[in-house]
C-alpha cells in the first residue's frame, strides 16, 4: 500500500497517465511489480492528516555546514585519507561515510556522539557550541582525526585547545585555511533562516579558520611510520 497526500501520484499508480513520460514511469512500476510477484495500490491521504510525515520528508538541518571541496581535498592529500565525515549530511557530505543529525539518505549511523571514532581518520566539521564534545569523544575513544573550528580567541573552546602560548599536546598539527572566496559552504537550511544575512558560515569569513590534527592516541613523540610523515607541528600565530 502506497500512500500519499498528492492525488495525480495516487491516480498514476493504480491507473497509469495518459501524458508520455508519467505513462513511462507507470509501465515501469508495473513491470517491477510484475517481476518481483509485489501487489501495489495507492491511496489518497490528505495533506491535513499528512503533516508528520510531510515535515520529516521536508525538513533540511538548518546547522550543517562545510569547507570548500578544494580546500578539502588539499588537506585530504596532506593528512588523509580521511575516513568518514562526522558531521553531514546527504546534500554536503564530502566523503562516502558520514553521520547526520537525523535520519539521511546514504548515511551510515545517526547520534553521532554515540559512535566509535577509534581506528579512523575522522573529518570533523561541527557545530561551534559541538567543538570542544567533539574533541573529548575523540580523548575517549583514543582516536585521532582533523578538527575544523574559526579562530575566535574569546571563544569558550579556545581554552581547551589552547593554554598560555603553547598548543594542548593533543593537537600536533595547525594550518590556517586559505582566505578563498567561497570558504564556508552554507547548508540549505542557513540559506532559509539566513534569508536577509549571511550566516557567519559563508563565504570567506572575516576570521581565520583552522584546520587543527587531534590525536588522542598517547602523546608521546614517537609515531606510527604511517603517521610520522604528516603528524608534524605547524604553530598557530599569536599574532
Amino acid at each position: 500500500m502506497v500512500q500519499t497526500d498528492n492525488q495525480s501520484a495516487a491516480r498514476i499508480v493504480s491507473v497509469g497517465s495518459s501524458k508520455p513520460h508519467l505513462k513511462a514511469v507507470a509501465f515501469d512500476l508495473y513491470q517491477l511489480c510484475l517481476a518481483n510477484q509485489i501487489v501495489i495500490s495507492a491511496q489518497w491521504i490528505p495533506r491535513s492528516l499528512n503533516e508528520q510525515a510531510d515535515a520529516l520528508h521536508r525538513y533540511v538541518d538548518p546547522d550543517v555546514w562545510s569547507i570548500n571541496a578544494l580546500v578539502f581535498y588539499w588537506l585530504q592529500a596532506k593528512w588523509g585519507p580521511y575516513m568518514i565525515n562526522r558531521f553531514a549530511s546527504h546534500y554536503n557530505t564530502q566523503l562516502a561515510r558520514f553521520n547526520s543529525k537525523y535520519a539521511s539518505p546514504g548515511c551510515s549511523w545517526v547520534d553521532v556522539f554515540a559512535q566509535n571514532w577509534s581506528n579512523e581518520n575522522n573529518w570533523l566539521c561541527p557545530l561551534v557550541s559541538l567543538i570542544v564534545a567533539s574533541a573529548r569523544h575523540l580523548e575517549v575513544v583514543k582516536g585521532y582525526g582533523t578538527l575544523i573550528v574559526p579562530e575566535w580567541h574569546s571563544a569558550y573552546f579556545w581554552p581547551f585547545l589552547y593554554s598560555s602560548s603553547s598548543l594542548k599536546p593533543f593537537i600536533k598539527s595547525v594550518l590556517v585555511l586559505p582566505r578563498v572566496s567561497d570558504l564556508l559552504i552554507e547548508g540549505p537550511g542557513q540559506r532559509v533562516i539566513y534569508r536577509s544575512k549571511p550566516s557567519l558560515f559563508h563565504g570567506c569569513p572575516q576570521f581565520n579558520m583552522l584546520a587543527l590534527t587531534l590525536y588522542f592516541l598517547g602523546f608521546s613523540a614517537s609515531l606510527s611510520p604511517q603517521l610520522e610523515s604528516y603528524w608534524i607541528i605547524e604553530p598557530l600565530s599569536t599574532n
